[in-house]
């Protein structure tokens, strides 16, 4: 258990210490974390998903109970997040759509690569693409929508939900981590191969996400200031402990009987909030500062809840 919680842990950890050890040095600069961030989501974990579906075969890759079981996971967590909201902080529509999508979006491009894929392999990569898939076409969107129609609320002007619906999905239709992995999944299903040479530079490029990825999260964590309040420690609670529960709990009822396929469920509730929905506060200039730092404290919570969440799952 030893061995496999520091294989696991460390070299995530000495990722993130790296890039927090080269903005301390000042041979980066923080605000370069967002091209970092652009090479890890439009290239590199993009092509790294595509390996990993043109690896696998048929039978490998998710159910629909497994998609299924993943949706009910995040979209429980989202709608948990949104009551707390509004009736325990008693935030307005806008702040606690933000919120519900803070704690129910996980770190999937930077902290997931590389924990998943040490402890399952190549195999650690479906819930990465699976659970993209559902942040990119449900959580984004409807946060998009409950923020957009809180804010023409509060102005005493009516919204276009479906108007923005769609605009956001096609947003992330064109995204190289959304569509890129859909290629993948149907040239399998018409028994397309690529070639060696083109499999071999998909693979060159992919195989730098895991670390880049975790190098960003150390530059960004650099600097940042962690002021604690109750708004904080419940949405850490939420994201790192409430979601791998939830996982836990509706696993049974999906039909999921692999306890690897079980695990790797419950290991993606356990890691951190992702940072998509700091950016996504800022672009409305609401619950940025509450995203921040409940994005600092959760990466660096999750070193606890992981390794619990690997120990109680091993």
């Amino acid at each position: 258990m030893v061995n496999t919680l520091f294989r696991a842990l460390f070299p995530a950890i000495f990722a993130a210490a790296l890039g927090w050890v080269a903005a301390r040095a000042g041979y980066v600069k923080r605000d370069q974390a967002q091209a970092f961030g652009g090479f890890v989501m439009r290239f590199a974990l993009p092509c790294a998903l595509l390996a990993a579906i043109l690896n696998m075969s048929v039978s490998q890759m998710p159910t629909v109970g497994y998609m299924l079981c993943m949706l009910a996971g995040f979209l429980g967590t989202y709608i948990i997040a949104v009551l707390v909201g509004r009736s325990l902080f008693r935030n307005d529509l806008s702040t606690s759509a933000l919120q519900g999508l803070l704690c129910a979006f996980p770190s999937m491009a930077f902290s997931g690569v590389p924990i998943l894929t040490s402890l399952e392999g190549p195999r650690g990569l479906i819930p990465i693409i699976v659970g993209n898939l559902i942040s990119s076409f449900v959580l984004i969107p409807v946060t998009l929508i409950l923020v957009e129609v809180g804010l023409r609320s509060n102005a005493g002007t009516s919204a276009r939900p479906f108007e923005l619906l769609q605009k956001s999905i096609v947003h992330s239709a064109k995204e190289p981590i959304v569509w890129l992995p859909l290629l993948g999944g149907a040239l399998k299903l018409c028994n397309i191969h690529l070639p060696a040479g083109v499999l071999q530079a998909v693979n060159l490029v992919g195989n730098a996400s895991a670390g880049t990825g975790l190098f960003v999260v150390g530059i960004m964590l650099y600097g940042a200031k962690l002021t604690f309040s109750r708004e904080l420690v419940t949405n850490t609670v939420l994201k790192n402990i409430a979601q791998p529960v939830l996982f836990a709990a509706v696993i049974p009822f999906f039909g999921i009987a692999a306890i690897s396929h079980s695990r790797e469920l419950i290991l993606t509730g356990a890691i951190p909030a992702a940072t998509t929905s700091s950016i996504i506060a800022l672009r409305y200039q609401k619950y940025v500062t509450e995203a921040t730092a409940t994005i600092v404290a959760s990466t660096l919570f999750s070193v606890v809840t992981i390794a619990a969440a690997i120990i109680m799952t091993h």
